[in-house]
């Protein structure tokens, strides 16, 4: 069976270009904590999300060095160079960096050897703390 009348009758509440959702506190966020991040390390001025945008644009590699450092990539190995290669399609990022995403994403529990890994949950609603 075909949803699609369902989702043709929900598109048509909503005019083109209309805010349908605002966050409660914008401040309150990790897009606003890494701008006014950036803005402390950087030295300039980026007053909202179009600003972030518009420096990510302008200054590539800046950017993505800050966006490594703010949430602490851990690399077993140094990265030569932000990027190296052509157009976006031909791009190698953090050329030299190893990354051991197991070892990354469970970096949190190294002061707590007791804390919570993982949580399984399956269908029935059976939930696993390993």
């Amino acid at each position: 069976m075909s949803r699609m009348p369902e989702v043709q009758q929900a598109q048509a509440q909503f005019t083109r270009g209309e805010v349908i959702w605002t966050p409660k506190q914008p401040p309150d966020t990790e897009m606003t904590r890494f701008r006014t991040w950036i803005e402390a390390r950087e030295g300039i001025l980026l007053p909202d999300y179009a600003a972030l945008l518009a420096w990510s644009l302008d200054d590539i590699d800046r950017f993505w060095v800050a966006l490594w450092e703010y949430f602490e990539v851990e690399s077993d190995t140094p990265y030569r160079a932000v990027r190296e290669g052509g157009d976006m399609f031909d791009t190698t990022w953090f050329p030299g960096s190893r990354l051991n995403l197991g070892k990354h994403l469970l970096r949190g529990i190294r002061s707590d050897p007791q804390a919570i890994a993982l949580i399984a949950g399956n269908e029935e609603g059976e939930y696993r703390e390993v």
